[in-house]
């Protein structure tokens, strides 16, 4: 499970590694995710949800931030769709 101090390093982290990439990615923050940084109804989740653009930038740099954090929950799930 995923808390409110993992989700904020592993957003931190996925900042610096777009970057790094020369990208800017824009991130929308859903569901159980939201529900633990922006409303602490949670203590935890089990994933990141979001919906992001550009797709391919971020899916890249979240890999690699999820690799560093030993949190594969992070990759980028499909169960959100991408909108962009």
């Amino acid at each position: 499970m995923l808390s409110h101090a993992t989700i904020l390093v592993a957003l931190t982290q996925l900042s610096d590694e777009l970057r790094k990439r020369c990208s800017l990615g824009e991130l929308n923050i859903v569901r159980g995710t939201a529900m633990v940084l922006a409303f602490n109804t949670r203590s935890s989740t089990k994933d990141v949800d979001a919906i992001f653009e550009p797709a391919s930038d971020v899916r890249a740099a979240a890999a690699v931030v999820a690799e560093n954090l030993v949190e594969p929950s992070l990759v980028c799930g499909e169960s959100v769709e991408l909108h962009g």
